[in-house]
């Protein structure tokens, strides 16, 4: 079995959680990143491995028995890097956990100012316009 966070459109209720189900996954707790990290949401989120900048990321912790429908999904390692990291659960017990970053050599995003998230779901409460 994987553990794998997730703080995007894979989370419950959102539209690609039917991947979730297809991996096996069954939702362990809410849980928040360990240390900071950019979240930006333009449409997609990308979390960005730059730890220390953002904020902690809010989402969903499931333990999954295929990793292959996530991988393929996230275009890893192409377009995201599945990486372990630390998340806190509910209970306060820290998780180690795959999560995905954007791939570290796409770098778009540097040149931009952008606002940094702490959820998925905060960010698609706020017009497109501000983004």
């Amino acid at each position: 079995m994987n553990k794998v966070f997730v703080y995007g459109t894979l989370q419950k209720d959102f539209g690609n959680h039917r991947w979730m189900e297809n991996a096996g996954g069954v939702l362990l707790s809410k849980a928040v990143t360990e240390d900071c990290y950019p979240l930006i949401v333009e449409g997609l989120p990308y979390l960005i491995d730059k730890k220390g900048e953002g904020e902690r990321v809010h989402g969903e912790l499931y333990e999954i028995t295929d990793i292959g429908p996530l991988d393929c999904l996230e275009s890893h390692p192409s377009f995201y890097e599945r990486r372990i990291r630390n998340v806190e659960v509910e209970n306060g017990s820290l998780i180690p956990a795959w999560m995905y970053f954007l791939n570290s050599s796409d770098m778009w995003w540097e040149d931009k100012d952008h606002k940094y998230w702490s959820s998925y779901s905060e960010a698609r409460q706020m017009p497109v316009s501000t983004y």
